[in-house]
């Protein structure tokens, strides 16, 4: 359990300021950026939940409402070009709610919007990577060994440690089960499970390690069993397995601002309704 730091005593710390910024959401304040932190509060909500109970219920609900408003606290619609996958899509995806995958599909050309196709270096990198991630949660895959194999081919430079990323993308492309085991075994090694983890996500990359659990879901939600079971990585974590809508619905009704936003609508509407908002959060603040 304590691979991903040091030892034990560091692992408690980590958990104790987990247990700390889950308690910091404060809903009254209605700005895009209180959304994007209390995002991160009700993350750690459900890593909590999974650690001291081991409810997958709670998890998914909590991560559901995270992803809900990690989605909602973004004020222009093509957002995907700084922060990596964890960063962007780790709490959307990994809540098993079909709306915000498909919220996610059907934006995907709007949040990644590449001012140059297939571009990989340089600054174009981290917006190439996130746009593949959301291509294999579609199932896109001619589009996505096309661009794992120009990322594979042309590597760019301080980018090694995404190799086996599109190792990975590569195999899920061609249905090659084997092939994607081989790409995610080493990061079930100590010392690469912690390079890729670090500067994640602060109350997760200690616990959980990221990208095996984000990598395995997509693979579940295709069809395919990895048989990744790891304390860093459990299986029912990984598991495409949705909660019902009513509690997602439920779930919802913990953040009343969530319900103000249908995700099947063009997202521009909610940026409208929320800029309005935030104007008059502020103007009553006066």
């Amino acid at each position: 359990m304590y691979f991903l730091v040091k030892n034990k005593e560091e692992f408690e710390e980590r958990m104790k300021k987990t247990k700390r910024e889950s308690e910091w959401g404060k809903q009254e304040i209605k700005t895009f950026t209180s959304l994007s932190f209390n995002s991160d509060c009700y993350l750690s909500k459900g890593i909590l939940a999974w650690y001291e109970n081991k409810d997958i219920i709670a998890f998914k609900r909590y991560l559901s409402i995270s992803g809900k408003l990690k989605i909602l606290g973004h004020s222009r619609i093509d957002w995907a070009y700084h922060g990596d996958i964890v960063l962007q899509f780790f709490p959307e995806i990994m809540s098993d709610n079909p709306l915000i995958h498909q919220f996610l599909i059907n934006n995907l050309n709007d949040i990644c919007l590449e001012d140059k196709p297939d571009y990989h270096k340089g600054w174009g990198t981290t917006l190439f990577m996130n746009r593949n991630l959301l291509l294999a949660l579609k199932g896109d895959w001619e589009a996505l060994k096309k661009r794992s194999l120009i990322f594979l081919n042309d590597v760019p430079s301080g980018h090694k440690k995404y190799i086996l990323t599109h190792e990975f993308y590569l195999a899920l492309s061609e249905a090659n089960v084997d092939e994607m085991k081989k790409a995610l075994k080493p990061i079930m090694d100590p010392k690469k499970g912690k390079i890729l983890a670090r500067d994640t996500f602060y109350d997760l990359e200690f616990y959980l390690q990221p990208q095996l659990l984000l990598f395995g879901k997509i693979a579940s939600i295709h069809g395919y069993n990895l048989e990744i079971d790891l304390d860093i990585a459990p299986k029912e974590l990984i598991k495409y397995q949705p909660l019902t809508v009513k509690e997602y619905e439920e779930a919802d009704k913990e953040y009343p601002l969530i319900t103000k936003y249908d995700f099947k609508e063009p997202f521009i509407n909610w940026i409208a309704k929320m800029t309005q908002i935030e104007e008059e959060y502020k103007s009553g603040r006066k």
